[in-house]
This record gives C-alpha cells, sequence and structure tokens, in this order.
C-alpha cells in the first residue's frame, strides 16, 4: 500500500494512536521494503532514505569528533565534497585515497594504519566507473584492525 500522507490520525490529547507521526520519521510505505531488506542481508534491521546522500550523511554523522575515515580519491563530489570540507569541520579525520583496483595499494595500506572508524568504498566510482575490489579493500582493512 502507497500512504500519501504526511501526517496522521490524532486524538483530543494530542497522542498518535497509530503509532505514526509524521511521514520523514516513519512512513508506512516504506516499512515492507525495510523487512524485505533486512531479511535479503540477514540484518538486525533496515532503513530506507530519500536519496543517497541523505544515507551517506547518517553514517558520517553517527561518527564522533576526532574520527578518522578513509574515502577514495574518486567518489561522488557531492559527498566528497562534504567529507573534506564539512566532515573536518565536523571534527572528522578525512584520508583521501585510492582504493581502485589500478591503484599501487600502499596509500590505502598506509591509511589502515591510523585506524580508521569508517572506511568509506564507492565501486563504480563516480563520475568515471572506476572499480574497487571490496574483498581486497576489507581484507586490508580488516587486517589492519579497521
Amino acid at each position: 500500500a502507497i500512504y500519501p500522507a504526511t501526517t496522521y490520525l490524532r486524538e483530543a490529547d494530542g497522542s498518535y494512536p497509530l503509532g505514526k507521526v509524521y511521514s520523514r520519521d516513519g512512513n508506512p510505505t516504506l516499512h515492507p521494503a525495510e523487512i524485505v531488506l533486512k531479511e535479503l542481508e540477514c540484518g538486525g534491521d533496515a532503513i530506507l532514505f530519500g536519496s543517497g546522500m541523505s544515507a551517506a550523511m547518517a553514517v558520517f554523522q553517527s561518527l564522533s569528533p576526532g574520527d578518522r575515515v578513509v574515502i577514495p580519491h574518486i567518489m561522488y563530489w557531492g559527498l566528497r565534497n562534504w567529507a573534506i570540507q564539512f566532515g573536518k569541520d565536523w571534527g572528522l579525520q578525512v584520508m583521501v585515497v585510492d582504493m581502485t583496483v589500478t591503484g599501487e595499494g600502499q596509500p590505502l595500506k598506509d591509511a589502515l594504519q591510523q585506524k580508521p572508524q569508517l572506511v568509506w568504498i564507492e565501486t563504480p566510482a563516480n563520475p568515471t566507473w572506476d572499480v574497487t575490489d571490496i574483498a581486497r579493500v576489507a581484507s586490508l582493512a580488516h587486517a589492519a584492525g579497521a
């Protein structure tokens, strides 16, 4: 079912008998898809966002000032720009490295020695479609304790 409402039934006392308050933080249209994704990924939960940038912001803003982040040198410009400019203002230590399959790998290994809290991978990279070997990067990150 599709629920086009942005506000929901409210009782005289101000309560919400259906448990829904506002569609941005709990639209019942999305709930069935979130359940399916959770089950497909064998996860504890799943959340759908209105855009990739809003999903990425949820991840980055879950970090704390002082946390270290490794991002690829080629990635979606809006997120790269946010990480480099505003992420640093947020207190994140952002390291930009080549993660592509053609990259030599040493800059990534050096960055991983800093024990980052987040290693952000984007593949294929926007806008060049460069490919990152996810298994390779994950293996290097885990070997370094990231």
